[in-house]
This record gives C-alpha cells, structure tokens and sequence, in this order.
C-alpha cells in the first residue's frame, strides 16, 4: 500500500513538473499564430518595425518664398518636411495636392516639421502670384512655405535630386497676366528623368510628378508618397510621426 502510494506520488510531481512548460509552450504557439495571423491581415504593421530608407540627399538651392524672402532647403536642417511639385494656374491635380497638403498641415501643428511646395512655373509664379495662392489655401507661415526659383534651379533640384518630373525640359509658356489656368492631365505621373511628359493639349500645361517626398531633419529623402490617394497620405503621415519621434533627443 505505501508502494503504491509513493508511486502515485511520484506520479503527481512529474505531472506538476512538466505542466508548467508544456502549458508555456502552447501558449507561445498561440501567441505566435496569432501574431502571424496579425501580420498578414496588416501588412503596414511591419512596415513600423523597418527603419525608413535613405533615397538621395537634397542639397540647398537659391530660392525665393512668397513673401520675398531668400529659401533654402538647408534652411530646414534639423526639420522633417514634404516638398511636392504645383503650379498656381493649375486646376487639375495641384488643387487636390493642396487639399491633401492642407489636411497634412493640421497633422503637424505644433510639431517642428513643415510643408515645402516647389512651383514649376517661374515665368508667371511670381512671388506676388505665390503669396496670393498661399493666403488662397490658408499656408501658416513658417509652417507651409511656397518657393519658386530660376527655370535651371528647378530643374535640378526636383528632377535630379527630388527625382520628380516637371515638364520643364519642353518650352515653357510665356509669362502673362491674362493666361488661362492650365488643366493638368487627370492622373498624370512622370516621374523620373528618363520618361517623356505627355503631350500637352494647351500651351500653359505643365506636366509634373504629383508624388510628395518626405525629407529629415539632415536634408536626407526618406519616402514617396502618391499625392492624390488617401492611402498614400495617410501612409505619409505614419512616416512623419515616425521621423519625428525619431529626432527626439
């Protein structure tokens, strides 16, 4: 009788001993199939986890704001900032792109980040011209600066290092007070240097990228983002809460 008592507790206690990381272990599988489940059900949820690439750097540039001011993209060192391409007689796809860059302008408040809009039309973006459309869609100075520069510091600036298409190789319309807003090609995208525009209908079109790039605060390109889609703005936003939480000292 004390034999099979003894045994019976012997029993017991690898049954205890052994209960416990048994039931570990299934749990951990649990976890880690839901997890797994998680994961491919919300791919953007690992994207989170990945550092954000370095695309190009963005070197400084002589530039004028709308207020007259001389701008610099180094004048945005330690900043994270947007830039995106418009022009003030667009009324095709930069209306929408000002919408998106407005909604992203209350995103940031009271942050330190900002909004850049490069035109890529100097011959008639004047800097009176730029601060009329600035005040048109409520730009917090300091916060949204519109810039315009010379043809050449356009180009290089946003083809070669932003790597967004301006249509500015092709001749560009004269400068005119009396010249008709110009119609952007519904869904138009040239993006890098070695694609063509499209063939412009009007003389005042100006083909352009309609991506945003989002740029550190040391002057670094870390992603493009499609302007006219809610889901590439709302990943844009993700990013730019990560950059900035990233900057915290």
């Amino acid at each position: 009788m004390t034999e099979i008592v003894a045994n019976q507790d012997t029993s017991l206690r690898w049954e205890r001993r052994w209960a416990l990381p048994f039931g570990g272990l299934v749990l951990a599988l649990f976890l880690a199939l839901t997890l797994t489940q998680f994961l491919l059900a919300h791919p953007r949820a690992t994207d989170s986890l990945k550092p954000l690439p370095a695309l190009g750097a963005v070197p400084d540039a002589r530039l004028t704001d709308a207020h007259g001011n001389p701008f610099s993209p180094g004048d945005l060192k330690g900043r994270v900032w947007v830039a995106t391409l418009f022009f003030t007689h667009c009324d095709g796809t930069c209306p929408m792109m000002a919408s998106q860059m407005a909604g992203l302008q209350k995103t940031i408040e009271g942050t330190e980040a900002a909004l850049v809009s490069i035109s890529v039309d100097p011959a008639r973006d004047t800097v009176e011209r730029l601060k009329w459309y600035s005040d048109m869609v409520g730009a917090k100075p300091g916060v949204w600066h519109f810039v315009t520069g010379a043809t050449k510091t356009v180009i290089d600036l946003a083809e070669n290092h932003f790597k967004l298409g301006t249509g500015l190789r092709r001749e560009a319309p004269k400068a005119a007070d009396e010249a008709p807003a110009a119609q952007a090609p519904s869904g138009e995208i040239w993006e890098f240097e070695d694609e063509q525009p499209a063939p412009a209908s009007r003389q005042d079109e100006i083909p352009h990228s309609t991506r945003f790039a989002l740029v550190d605060g040391q002057g670094t390109i870390r992603g493009y983002y499609d302007g006219l889609e809610e889901s590439g703005v709302a990943h844009l936003r993700e990013d730019i809460a990560k950059l900035l939480k990233e900057q915290k000292p």
